[in-house]
């Protein structure tokens, strides 16, 4: 299932909150911004699972430039957008932080100045790099040591960085929040380059083996305190204790569960082993409420995994996140009522999902920039097809965390069928939530009195579309 990037790199970066709140001053100038632009600034809550608490939006002048006060908390993660370019903030209590962007060059142009710029200078140089990653000339390229290499100026050289001031770090350009943050939540990405090269040209499904590191490759681990302390083993323990994209290495003490089961309690038990102190709870408690969604439908699974996250975390905050998680899961099992929701259509009419109350009701969760969305659209259309004539049916193709106006140009120039609504970013963040998703494309199905069915549709759905219908089938002869 493919993850939502922009949400990849929210739920990496995030920080903590305090109660106390303090202003922060944030001006500067976007060079180049298209025509009548706006400027939003969007505060989010905590660093498991980000939620809005602060938006605004303040218009550029005609020289791009603005200036606005903000009330945070101690600490906050901050997102900026401007039409379709977005950069990630770290704001800190009675700072003042200048910033300047070309919107043509935007990510490579954006440069910080003023209190909070060493942490914030750190942020685009991270978001940079992830983007060349997702987006630049290596996605193609098969030079494994070329991959690597490239892998390894991204983001280590960064965090080698961070961890070369003594402490106390008094000579440490970045503020003493932002660096705890940092070190206190490696980016996990960082440590898996191996795997990201064997997932991204096939290593394990073509030569059945990962292929050699280079001898010193991991030695940059050392930055971090870890359980497994040499090179060769925790290089070893990553790749093979931690491949989530295959059976490849599942321990026989979890060969009688389901395959996302096992892959989830193994992950978790890898978490729980390699990390120490506040950076172990902080790992699971993330991996949890990022994944116990994907399996939901499995309740006593699920309840005994979070008995065992009990067991060993004790942080009130992180037990409490873990408490919601599994409440809402609760919620989500079969004969539940569905969440409710309303949203818009390409008109701007709001359509709620109790409007469908007498009918079942499939519903695609998608996005435009999603390719396995697109890839399986033609399935969920075929499927919508077989039940045309059957007005006890309905198929809700829900638009999230994507840009408005392309979703509308999708629509027309495709000319798409079943009942279009769109969610904004607080709408989505609340649906995936809601309904327990982490990645798109999803899928849920409810029934004629507003029940949950199933939540447990895998991708790609073209593979069951026999199944599919026959549910469907089977609901819409109830009463």
């Amino acid at each position: 299932m493919y993850k939502n990037f922009k949400i990849l790199l929210l739920t990496s970066i995030l920080a903590i909150f305090n109660v106390a709140e303090a202003q922060v001053i944030i001006e500067g100038q976007i060079k180049n911004a298209p025509p009548k632009s706006t400027l939003k600034i969007n505060c989010y809550k905590d660093n498991i699972y980000y939620e809005e608490i602060l938006s605004k939006i303040i218009k550029l002048d005609r020289n791009g430039s603005f200036k606005l006060t903000l009330a945070i908390p101690k600490s906050a993660f901050t997102q900026l957008v401007i039409g379709d370019e977005y950069t990630n903030l770290f704001l800190v209590k009675n700072k003042h932080l200048k910033v300047s962007i070309d919107y043509l060059k935007f990510d490579a142009s954006i440069h910080y100045e003023g209190k909070g710029a060493a942490d914030n200078n750190f942020m685009a140089a991270l978001l940079l790099a992830e983007n060349k990653l997702y987006h630049g000339p290596y996605i193609t390229n098969e030079d494994r040591d070329a991959f690597l290499l490239f892998s390894d100026s991204l983001c280590v050289n960064n965090l080698m960085e961070m961890n070369l001031y003594p402490q106390p770090k008094t000579t440490s350009p970045y503020s003493p929040e932002f660096t705890k943050f940092i070190n206190d939540q490696p980016i996990y990405k960082t440590l898996f380059s191996q795997w990201q090269y064997s997932r991204q040209f096939k290593v394990l499904s073509i030569v059945g083996k990962t292929a050699p590191y280079r001898y010193n490759y991991f030695d940059f681990l050392q930055i971090y305190k870890f359980k497994v302390t040499k090179m060769d083993e925790l290089t070893s323990f990553l790749i093979h204790e931690n491949d989530i994209i295959s059976n490849y290495a599942v321990p026989d003490s979890l060969v009688g569960l389901p395959l996302d089961e096992a892959l989830i309690h193994k992950n978790f038990k890898h978490r729980q082993f390699l990390y120490i102190t506040d950076k172990h709870d902080y790992q699971l408690t993330r991996f949890l409420r990022n994944n116990l969604g994907e399996v939901k439908e499995d309740l006593s699974f699920v309840e005994s995994l979070v008995r065992e996250f009990k067991t060993v975390c004790t942080n009130p905050q992180f037990n409490a996140t873990i408490d919601s998680v599994f409440e809402q899961i609760k919620n989500l099992q079969k004969g539940k009522s569905a969440p409710t929701f309303t949203l818009t259509d390409a008109s701007g009419k709001q359509v709620a999902l109790s409007d469908f109350i007498g009918k079942v009701v499939f519903i695609d969760f998608w996005a435009t920039w999603c390719g396995p969305c697109m890839e399986e659209l033609p399935a969920s259309h075929q499927l919508m097809t077989t039940f045309k004539d059957d007005k006890n049916v309905v198929f809700l193709y829900i638009n999230i965390m994507d840009d408005k106006k392309k979703w509308i140009k999708y629509l027309t120039t495709k000319n798409a069928e079943g009942i279009q609504l769109h969610a904004n970013d607080k709408q989505s963040n609340s649906l995936m939530f809601d309904y327990m998703f982490n990645g798109i494309p999803s899928y849920v199905l409810i029934d004629k009195k507003g029940r949950i069915l199933s939540t447990a549709f895998k991708y790609p759905i073209s593979e069951n579309l026999q199944n599919l219908a026959k549910m469907i089938r089977e609901a819409a002869k109830q009463e």
